[in-house]
């Protein structure tokens, strides 16, 4: 079955739930552990895309330490309204949980790459700016 960017984002907060669960049971609350890691993602996301923008054009962006902050907690809200709200990861909890275990390798292995790549993306725009001042 071909996941959908919806579906890959929500598969994402299940794995992060799971792995949550699997490490400290549910006294760190892996539902909240995995909503964080959702907003983090998109986070450096948003600010990937600020990066390339300010490489492309040349327009130098400050973002502020309150308005950082906002964002981030914007970011806690839209996820938690999302996938938490209403009970609302009971569904995507148990869309994933019979998952073949092929699949979930499959899937587990696309999660870590998603991970990866975020992370590589957002730190060579960090780094291509900084050798651009140079």
């Amino acid at each position: 079955m071909k996941m959908s960017l919806f579906r890959a984002y929500k598969y994402f907060f299940y794995r992060t739930y799971v792995w949550q669960l699997e490490m400290f049971g549910e006294q760190n609350n892996p539902k909240f552990v995995a909503i964080c890691a959702n907003s983090m993602m998109i986070g450096f996301h948003i600010l990937s895309i600020l990066l390339l923008f300010q490489i492309v054009t040349g327009v130098e962006l400050h973002i502020g330490k309150v308005f950082a902050a906002i964002g981030a907690l914007l970011l806690l809200l839209i996820n938690y309204f999302i996938l938490l709200y209403s009970k609302r990861s009971d569904p995507i909890i148990a869309e994933f949980s019979s998952e073949s275990s092929e699949d979930q390798k499959r899937r587990s292995i696309w999660c870590w790459v998603y991970v990866i790549s975020t992370f590589v993306v957002f730190f060579g725009l960090v780094l291509s700016i900084r050798l651009k001042l140079r």
